[in-house]
């Protein structure tokens, strides 16, 4: 009985071992396919807008000490206070 391993793949037949030049074929198409596919989808690409002008323009509500009573009566409730 051969013995057990850990292995993926069991029962499967082994390919015989590529040369160095069937390797380094691969590798090559590897990383001109890593860098196909990072030209066509850049990490981070245009940084954010800051939207922060159109938010002020439509005239947010301004909280003024009404937030304290209502921070008050939730700690009260959450029994933080």
């Amino acid at each position: 009985m051969p013995p057990r391993g850990r292995g993926r793949g069991r029962g499967a037949p082994l390919n015989p071992p590529a040369t160095i030049e069937q390797l380094l074929a691969v590798q090559t198409q590897l990383i001109e396919a890593l860098v196909n596919n990072q030209q066509n989808h850049p990490i981070g690409g245009a940084p954010p807008r800051d939207k922060r002008g159109e938010f002020l323009k439509g005239h947010p509500l301004v909280f003024t000490h009404a937030t304290d009573d209502w921070h008050r009566a939730v700690e009260k409730q959450l029994n933080i206070a």
